[in-house]
């Protein structure tokens, strides 16, 4: 199969979910430009529902964290150079990391999905910022989360509005590797090559959309049974 066909076998089982770009490099969608506070890979471990092996067990976790805040809003800090002026990134990694291990220390421990851990950390941020937040970005990487890919990201930015919606909403798997037929030479069209590819599912934020929870795993066996064809 050319990589073309694995697109179309994307859009054909899925179209309602969400819109697929297929890149051979990462890319990145970031919220309005403002003055950002950010927390970059915090390596936490949490259940966030079944493993690669369907295995329902903390692993580990990648959370960045991204306060865009209100415009002017950092202006008093470097006039002062004063921390209290500004958003305490510190503390929010305090109260991130204490809140997972109190989670999983629970009755009920772990969350069910990515989507519940990022909605978790996004209240947090919102809360230590209070009104000077203008939306919170949040991204939990999962380098567990697929066999075949190097990577498993979900990345949501959130606005800070009375019902705290949702904006955005992509899913990234990074350096999926698939046998499939690419070049146009005859001997290339004869034989599969190992392709590695990155897929960015950019899905739709309606709330109805967003209570339908998109199985990637699923996804990725069907596009290596379509490779194989």
């Amino acid at each position: 199969m050319c990589v073309c066909k694995l697109c179309n076998c994307l859009l054909k089982n899925n179209k309602h979910q969400y819109h697929i770009i297929l890149k051979l490099a990462m890319a990145n969608s970031h919220p309005p430009t403002s003055d950002v506070v950010f927390i970059d890979s915090l390596h936490v471990s949490a259940n966030i529902g079944p493993d690669c092996w369907d295995r329902d067990r903390s692993q580990p976790i990648d959370i960045s964290v991204y306060l865009h805040l209100k415009e002017s809003y950092l202006s008093q800090a470097g006039v002062s150079d004063n921390v209290s002026d500004s958003v305490d990134y510190s503390d929010l990694t305090k109260r991130i990391s204490n809140f997972i291990k109190a989670k999983s220390d629970s009755e009920t421990p772990g969350f069910s999905s990515p989507d519940e851990l990022i909605s978790a950390v996004t209240e947090l941020a919102f809360d230590l910022a209070g009104e000077t937040a203008a939306a919170v970005r949040v991204i939990v990487g999962v380098p567990k989360m697929i066999l075949l890919a190097e990577g498993f990201s979900v990345d949501i930015t959130t606005v800070n509005n009375p019902s705290k919606s949702i904006t955005t909403k992509q899913v990234l798997i990074k350096d999926l590797v698939l046998p499939v037929i690419i070049g146009v030479n005859p001997a290339e069209r004869n034989s599969k090559q190992r392709v590695k590819v990155n897929i960015i599912f950019h899905e739709n934020v309606t709330s109805s959309s967003l209570s339908n929870v998109v199985n990637y795993q699923q996804v990725v066996t069907q596009l290596c049974q379509a490779s194989l064809v």
